[in-house]
């Protein structure tokens, strides 16, 4: 590894041990019930969400009424992510003038997308429309985020074991977007925009190449997928190639602010695992384990993809990318090499 990609690895680790348990702090007093942070202005959302959908937030349910929840929500999410990729052709806020999905790729996008699985058969710039990548596919990647904690907050309570419920479905997928995701997602988009991620309605703008020709350069709501994506651990990209794309990742600096914003989440759950069941260092071990499954699977997987495969000749890229011969960059972008790819 070189010394840009120790300082960039360096930096990620550090702020994670940093922020993971202070966000672990906020997760566990925010799902522990009673008063929690921010209920000055998040409470009034709330009630507002519970009175619109009927929602009775004192309700506390066994396993099973809470596992037909999730189900019904699921379904429900499916049928309607699919209606509005297949009729995207004929609804507004469509600027580069996509035509509707057809069935098929309808329903396997809004599967893969409400599961959170996010298998992309698509490139987004060009086949989905704004209104279809923001009121339906980052939706679903907001959803599909919330359940999963949701299902894992249950979890937690029947770990703990304090009564046979485990809590209300409605009650904290509402808290999860409100409380987690939503504000969350938000300030990341912010940070994004301000670094140079693309963030706007404007469709196709037409350039004059250097050549004498023109090009369609497409811009679009980009950071605010890009966030939700990167923070629910989701898949997917406005333009179809993970999040290398200039325009979802255009510096070194949000490069390593978007493998941050995968990370931190997922040890911040272990966190807060420890405080609701009253055992931290139960926690502290989990957190252990992964952080050793990290650093190995990182030391390991980096050394072989700068290394690549010696059987296979150099080329222009790996010479210019100065990732030494037989350095592998299949998949990886030249402005970060193998080390800084993500």
């Amino acid at each position: 590894m070189s010394a840009v990609s120790w300082e960039q690895f360096a930096f990620v680790a550090v702020a994670t041990a940093i922020l993971a348990p202070l966000l672990g702090r906020y997760l566990a007093a925010t799902f522990r019930g009673g008063r929690a942070p921010g209920d000055r202005v998040f409470a009034p959302i709330e009630r507002l969400v519970y009175r619109a959908t009927g929602v009775d937030p004192a309700a506390n349910w066994m396993w099973r009424t809470y596992a037909l929840a999730v189900l019904a929500f699921g379904l429900i999410g499916t049928l309607v992510l699919y209606g509005i990729l297949r009729l995207q052709g004929v609804l507004p806020f469509n600027p580069t003038h996509a035509p509707g999905m057809s069935s098929l790729l309808s329903f396997n996008t809004a599967v893969s997308f409400i599961t959170g699985t996010n298998w992309q058969a698509y490139s987004g710039e060009t086949q989905a429309s704004y209104l279809a990548q923001m009121a339906g596919l980052v939706v679903a990647q907001f959803t599909a985020a919330a359940v999963g904690l949701s299902v894992a907050l249950a979890v937690v309570r029947g770990i703990a074991g304090k009564s046979r419920t485990i809590g209300n479905f409605w009650v904290d997928l509402t808290r999860c977007l409100v409380r987690v995701f939503v504000p969350i997602a938000a300030l990341a988009a912010l940070v994004m925009v301000s670094a140079g991620t693309v963030q706007n309605f404007t469709g196709f703008r037409v350039a004059s190449t250097l050549a004498g020709s023109t090009q369609s350069i497409p811009g679009g709501p980009v950071a605010s997928m890009e966030a939700i994506k990167l923070l629910g651990t989701n898949g997917g990209s406005f333009y179809a190639v993970g999040g290398a794309h200039p325009f979802e990742n255009p510096t070194g600096f949000t490069n390593v602010f978007d493998l941050l914003l995968v990370i931190v989440l997922p040890f911040a759950i272990a966190f807060m695992f420890g405080r609701l069941i009253g055992r931290r260092r139960q926690a502290y071990a989990i957190v252990a384990v992964m952080a050793l499954l990290f650093l190995a699977h990182t030391l390991v997987s980096v050394q072989a993809e700068a290394h690549g495969n010696h059987l296979l000749p150099a080329t222009v890229s790996q010479v210019v990318s100065g990732s030494s011969p037989g350095g592998n960059m299949e998949g990886k972008e030249l402005r970060f090499g193998p080390d800084g790819s993500r």
